[in-house]
């Protein structure tokens, strides 16, 4: 049984910490939701940023090019 770690176990315990998620990674089978869990927040979060440089884009491209002042 893995034990349950916090936000301080970083700075507390960073060793047990690494082991416990190195343990993970030896045996991806067995923790199969995690891995599946993860992947599937880092496409909703890519997503979210392609979609918001898209958004960008076309509001610049709707904008039109800046205008520019004349010369005095």
């Amino acid at each position: 049984m893995t034990a349950t770690w916090n936000s301080w176990d970083v700075l507390a315990n960073p060793a047990g910490l690494l082991l416990d998620t190195a343990s993970h990674f030896r045996h991806p089978v067995t923790n199969a939701s995690a891995f599946v869990f993860s992947a599937l927040c880092a496409l909703c979060l890519a997503a979210m940023y392609f979609m918001r440089v898209a958004i960008i884009e076309f509001q610049q491209e709707e904008s039109g090019p800046p205008s520019k002042s004349p010369t005095l």
